[in-house]
């Protein structure tokens, strides 16, 4: 159950298979070799999406379960002919990641049911951004330069360290991506915190939807504006669902059915200066309803209309494709234009790494059918931690702890922004037709889960040694 090809199931069932079965294996040099980056890509330098800095290596060593690992720093680089924001980060993140959905896998719990492990390991991210963001001349999912739709890599960081997926899954063939009206989809395995671990390639544990433990954390901003979460890899911040007075942030266009102000442009963004939400001229939103921080799987959940959805049938809850440059391209010579405001100054943020386990977090509740599930937006699932009534997990003052300092901009009172449609893509853009992105102690599970991880890293790398 749950192992289809190109799966983090089938790819972890794949790899124990191989592992298993090594000792007793005659095989050539070239074809061990093979096998070992097949098999085991956790030993091999891991890439973020769209050609990104980001380099990531599994430390062998497990994070905690319960949020107690989680780091995250940023500095502002301004000694190159290119100002770069470097982040490093653990990966792991600041709450609960009991793995769930993985039946058969060791530590998991099934579908709907609470794991007694985690999956997810240290990565040791390493990431410069630019700490100035430039604006594309020639952007869109049709453009290769600017499109990450396909991409089953990360394409943006959280300020917890943890980071941000498409909704592409099941491995590059770009034809697989989540479906939440399937229950046999990836978003099975998510955490009432949103986030899951992939079971190969280093055991990085991710966002595919918004996250909603690290919202929850934070808090909105005054006038119900989600706070920003992280960064994109071209340097532009990636906000939650919410937008200027707490509106719901949808797709506009040929993308989706969003006929206000604020829509969403095909890359997930909206470019506009917004004075009291921060000092650039673009920003991204991951989309939908958050989780009622309570039910395994995330439930509530983005729906289907939520996202972007393509004539080609792909859709996403994150980012589609980089409307700015990355910091590679900038270093290499491209230009554009200013994507800050007059006022910008690039700073340093402190990040959000504080343990955050209020009470009863993922800890009632169960989702097992699609008929179960629960999707929608912020604005209509009342169960929902990004609704403006919720009243669940966390919504006290003393079970909601506050990042100190906050990692998100001070507003204004009342921002107001002034209205600024969603841009218009260049003609290399695509014109798709007109149809309208875990409870056990976790001090005995993490030597475990350690020990686990570090016999994969030493077979695999006897595998590499044998092959030479």
């Amino acid at each position: 159950k749950n192992r289809r090809p190109g799966s983090d199931s089938d790819s972890a069932h794949r790899c124990f298979v191989i592992r298993r079965s090594f000792l007793g294996m005659a095989m050539s040099g070239s074809l061990l070799l093979l096998t070992a980056l097949w098999a085991c890509p956790q030993v091999i330098e891991a890439k973020g999406g769209g050609g990104s800095s980001l380099s990531s290596s599994d430390t062998g060593t497990a994070c905690d379960g319960h949020g107690a690992s989680a780091t995250y720093e940023e500095t502002i680089d301004t000694s190159g002919s290119v100002s770069n924001r470097k982040i490093t980060a653990s990966g792991c993140p600041n709450h609960y990641s009991l793995c769930t959905g993985k039946s058969g896998t060791d530590g998991c719990g099934g579908v709907g049911e609470a794991g007694t492990e985690t999956e997810a390991a240290e990565q040791g991210h390493d990431l410069s951004i630019p700490a100035s963001p430039v604006l594309r001349t020639s952007w869109g999912v049709d453009v290769s330069e600017s499109s990450v739709q396909c991409s089953t890599d990360a394409v943006a960081i959280s300020l917890n360290g943890v980071t941000i997926f498409t909704g592409a899954v099941g491995g590059d063939d770009c034809s697989t991506f989540v479906d939440v009206d399937d229950i046999e989809s990836e978003w099975n395995s998510f955490d009432c915190c949103s986030g899951h671990t992939r079971s190969f390639e280093g055991a990085t544990y991710h966002y595919h939807f918004p996250p909603s433990c690290l919202l929850k954390q934070i808090g909105d901003l005054d006038d119900g504006h989600s706070p920003q979460i992280g960064w994109a890899f071209d340097g532009f911040p990636v906000y939650g669902p919410k937008g200027p007075n707490g509106v719901d942030m949808k797709y506009g266009g040929d993308y989706g059915t969003c006929e206000g102000d604020y829509c969403l442009d095909q890359c997930g963004g909206v470019e506009a200066e917004l004075s009291g939400v921060d000092s650039f001229k673009y920003r991204y939103y991951v989309v939908g309803a958050t989780s009622d921080l309570s039910t395994t799987p995330n439930d509530p959940k983005p729906s289907t209309d939520s996202a972007a959805v393509f004539s080609t049938g792909r859709k996403s809850f994150s980012l589609n494709c980089y409307r700015g440059y990355l910091y590679s391209e900038l270093t290499s010579g491209s230009t554009g234009t200013t994507g800050v405001t007059d006022s910008y100054t690039a700073t340093a943020l402190t990040g959000v790494t504080a343990k955050y386990a209020p009470e009863g977090l993922c800890g009632s509740g169960s989702v097992t059918t699609t008929a179960a599930a629960t999707n929608g937006w912020c604005s209509t699932s009342t169960s929902s931690s990004c609704n403006s009534a919720y009243s669940g997990v966390g919504s006290t003052s003393d079970s909601s702890p506050t990042p100190s300092p906050s990692p998100s901009p001070t507003p204004s009172d009342t921002p107001t922004p002034s209205p600024t449609p969603s841009p218009t893509p260049s003609d290399s853009s695509p014109t798709p037709s007109p149809t309208p992105t875990p409870t056990a102690s976790t001090a005995s599970l993490a030597p475990r889960a350690q020990a686990g991880a570090a016999m994969s890293a030493g077979v695999c790398a006897m595998m590499l040694v044998l092959s030479m």
